[in-house]
């Protein structure tokens, strides 16, 4: 996402509708997995955040604002714009 780019999202969590703002905000990390299961690396991936409900610890993915546990949830987003540095919401 370029620096003059934002995603909106309501803050509810779809669960159960718990205040998402109020979560942590995380780096993505990938586990790689060897064909015996074992994990073997965990590594940060680039430019990919995702939030914890505070509420179940529900992640979801910051870019896309799906659910990293079950991708059938996912939070509400809006359209947004940047222009001249302030940050214009659709609702």
């Amino acid at each position: 996402m370029a620096a003059e780019e934002v995603r909106v999202y309501e803050n509810l969590c779809p669960h159960l509708g718990g205040p998402v703002c109020q979560g942590e905000v995380v780096e993505w990390v990938e586990e790689v997995v060897a064909p015996t299961g074992e994990v073997v690396e965990q590594r940060v991936v680039p430019d990919r955040w995702h939030v914890v409900c505070p509420w179940h610890g529900l992640e979801f993915d910051l870019n896309t604002g799906r659910c990293v546990a079950d991708p059938r949830l996912r939070l509400r987003s809006y359209p947004s714009r940047v222009e001249d540095g302030v940050v214009y919401v659709r609702v």
